[in-house]
C-alpha cells in the first residue's frame, strides 16, 4: 500500500491596512482638517495573515494654503508626479509624529507585510496651524485709555484668523490693578464692524461695569484662541481718573409756570475716590439771575448744601458748600445721581421772561478723611 503525503499552503496576496488618526488638538471644518505643532499623528497597521513587517510615512514640505481648500480635486489632478519633489523619502514609522511647519501638508503612508505585500499609498491633506489670531484694539484707544472717566468700559476689538478660525467663545477681557491681582471682566460678543475693519476680521465687543474700581493705573488684557487653542494675549494700560464726571443730566419739572415754582435738575454722574462734591452755576439771562438769587441747593445721598456762583471772568462770586456724598462720609466709587434745585419766584419770572435758558456749570469732588462741608438738612 502506498502512502501519499500532501501539504496545504495558504497563499497571502493581501496587503496590510493602515489607519491614520489625529490626537488633540484637532479641528474639523467641513472636510478641512486642522492640527497644530503638538498634535500627535498615529499610524495603526493591521494584517490578519502573516503580520506587518514595516509601516512607512512621509510628509510634504510647505504647500501653501490653496491645496487644503480643495484637497481631493488638487491631489486627483496632479498627484503623484507634480507632488513628488515636495515629498522626499519615506520614513519608517515607530511612534506618533508631529508636523511643526505652518502650512497645508500632504501625509502619505503605507505598510508592507512579511511576504512583501505592499499597501497602496494612502494620502491626506492636513493644515498645520501654530499661530494665534491677530488683533486690532479699537476701544479704548490709546488716548482714551489714558484718562477714563466713565463708570463703564467699552472694549471693541477686531480679530482675524485665516486658518482654523477664531473660537468665538474664547474671547474675554481681564483687568489688573497696579500691583494687584487679575480679575475677569467678561466675554466679548461677536458684532459687525463694517467699514471699521482694518484687515477684514470680525468685531468683538462688550461694555463692562467698572464703577467699583477706584482711580489709578490698570492693565486690561484681551484673550482669544483659535479653534486649535493657539492663544493670543494683548494688553493695554488704562488709567481711571478720580473726580466727579457727569454722564448726562435730565431736566424734568423745569417748565415753571408764570406764578413761579421749583426747577429740579438731575445729574447722573460717575464718581471716583471722593467723599464730597460742590456745584457752581453761571448767571443766566444777561447775568440778571444767579444761583444765589434762585436759592440754589445741591442734594446728594449724603445731604444738602448751597450752590455756588461762577464769576463771569474767572473764579467764584459765591462759594458753594461741600456736600457729603454719603451720610457716613465714606469714599464713593460708582454711579450716583445728584439734584440741583432752583426756586423761580413770580418776580424773577417777570424779570427774565419765559423760555429756555442755558447756563455754565461745574461740579468738583473732594477726598477728606472727615467731611467738612455744612449741610442744609
Amino acid at each position: 500500500e502506498s502512502i501519499h503525503k500532501f501539504e496545504v499552503d495558504k497563499v497571502d496576496t493581501e496587503a496590510p491596512i493602515t489607519v491614520k488618526t489625529y490626537g488633540l488638538p484637532f479641528y474639523l471644518d467641513n472636510l478641512k482638517k486642522y492640527i497644530n505643532g503638538q498634535t500627535p499623528i498615529t499610524l495603526t497597521p493591521s494584517d490578519t495573515e502573516v503580520g506587518v513587517d514595516i509601516t512607512e510615512y512621509r510628509v510634504s514640505g510647505s504647500l501653501g494654503n490653496n491645496l487644503c481648500d480643495d484637497c481631493s480635486n488638487w491631489m486627483n489632478n496632479i498627484w503623484p508626479d507634480d507632488l513628488n519633489p515636495y515629498m522626499g523619502s519615506f520614513n519608517e514609522y515607530s511612534n506618533p509624529f508631529t508636523i511643526n511647519e505652518d502650512s497645508c501638508h500632504v501625509i502619505e503612508y503605507r505598510s508592507t507585510d512579511k511576504l512583501g505585500n505592499e499597501e497602496t499609498i494612502k494620502w491626506q491633506c492636513v493644515f498645520v496651524d501654530t499661530e494665534a489670531p491677530i488683533i486690532d484694539i479699537k476701544n479704548p484707544s490709546i488716548l482714551e485709555a489714558s484718562e477714563i472717566q466713565d463708570c463703564s468700559l467699552n472694549v471693541l476689538v477686531e480679530l482675524m484668523d485665516l486658518k482654523s478660525g477664531v473660537n468665538e467663545s474664547s474671547v474675554y477681557v481681564t483687568i489688573t490693578p497696579d500691583g494687584g491681582s487679575e480679575e475677569v471682566l467678561g466675554n466679548l460678543k461677536k458684532v459687525s464692524i463694517g467699514n471699521g475693519a482694518i484687515f477684514g476680521g470680525d468685531g468683538y465687543e462688550e461694555v463692562f461695569d467698572i464703577q467699583n474700581y477706584g482711580s489709578g493705573d490698570y492693565i486690561i488684557t484681551i484673550y482669544a484662541e483659535d479653534n486649535l487653542g493657539n492663544l493670543l494675549t494683548y494688553t493695554r494700560p488704562i488709567t481711571l481718573e478720580s473726580g466727579v464726571f457727569v454722564d448726562l443730566y435730565d431736566l424734568p419739572g423745569c417748565n415753571v409756570p408764570s406764578t413761579g415754582g421749583t426747577c429740579d435738575l438731575t445729574f447722573h454722574a460717575c464718581i471716583r475716590d471722593s467723599t464730597e462734591i460742590d456745584f457752581y452755576m453761571g448767571k443766566i439771562k444777561d447775568d440778571l439771575v444767579s444761583g444765589l438769587i434762585l436759592n440754589g441747593t445741591l442734594t446728594t445721598d449724603g445731604g444738602t448744601g448751597r450752590v455756588g456762583v461762577l464769576n463771569d471772568v474767572e473764579g467764584y462770586d459765591f462759594i458753594a458748600d461741600k456736600v457729603p456724598l454719603n451720610a457716613d462720609c465714606s469714599i464713593t466709587n460708582g454711579k450716583q445721581d445728584f439734584v440741583v434745585s432752583l426756586e423761580f419766584t413770580e418776580d424773577i419770572i417777570e424779570k427774565i421772561g419765559g423760555g429756555a435758558y442755558n447756563f455754565d456749570w461745574e461740579a468738583n469732588s473732594y477726598l477728606y478723611e472727615i467731611c467738612v462741608g455744612p449741610t442744609l438738612d
